[in-house]
């Protein structure tokens, strides 16, 4: 990022939103408001998406993806309004068979910190590389990002964990909801970003009311 563009992204902004204790509806509340930098992160992306090779980012291209993101479709939550709270790592070998292709894991300090992992191309069976492609990876780190905002914000409620985690501890209604609006706005940047998938109705359908259903089918249009 150049001087000129770093001058019109925010230091610190949102700071009366602090970690750990946001409701669960806040959560998806604050999401779904438009940021005042979402235009121009959206066109950084834009126009640095061309220049990114087609497969397998490395971490310094992936570290630029989530502060545009951050900042344009988080309100720079994570990077911006309480410090940098989180960071990407990652190892150069692909999962081993069964296992998640990314995760994100937070500490318990005042304010806590988030990483997001991200496993390789290089398969630890074959010693092959296999062929990450890089929307796919942009699909991975916001899923990540969207873990990591909810670990980073969310004032645990015994009565709203199965809304906000579900069934697998990480992932129920609110998790898909913030997900696929996030999608659903990276979809509509030009028509490679629209393959980008979201999630199938069926992933929410279980963890959601009539009215919210209709509510959210309205505002992201998620299952088209």
């Amino acid at each position: 990022m150049d001087k000129k563009d770093e001058e019109k992204f925010p230091s610190e902004h949102n700071k009366d939103f602090k970690p750990r204790s946001i409701s669960a509806d806040g959560l998806t509340i604050q999401i779904l408001k438009e940021s005042p930098y979402y235009k121009l992160s959206r066109d950084r992306i834009v126009s640095y998406w061309p220049l990114l090779a087609q497969e397998n980012l490395d971490r310094k291209d992936l570290e630029l993806l989530l502060r545009f993101l951050d900042t344009g479709l988080f309100h720079g939550l994570l990077l911006g309004s309480h410090g940098r709270l989180v960071r990407v790592e990652g190892d150069i070998f692909a999962p081993v068979s069964g296992n998640p292709r990314a995760l994100t894991i937070s500490d318990s300090c005042n304010p806590p910190h988030a990483i997001i992992w991200l496993c390789g191309s290089l398969d630890r069976d074959y010693r092959k590389v296999l062929k990450l492609d890089k929307l796919f990876q942009l699909r991975l780190l916001i899923h990540e990002m969207c873990h990591a905002y909810i670990e980073l914000y969310w004032n645990y409620k015994r009565e709203d964990a199965f809304l906000v985690e579900g069934k697998d501890d990480s992932h129920g209604y609110i998790f898909w909801m913030i997900y696929n609006h996030i999608i659903g706005r990276v979809r509509t940047w030009s028509p490679e970003f629209n393959a980008i998938l979201t999630v199938q109705a069926e992933d929410i359908l279980p963890y959601a009311s009539n009215a919210e259903k209709g509510a959210f089918i309205e505002l992201g249009k998620p299952w088209g």
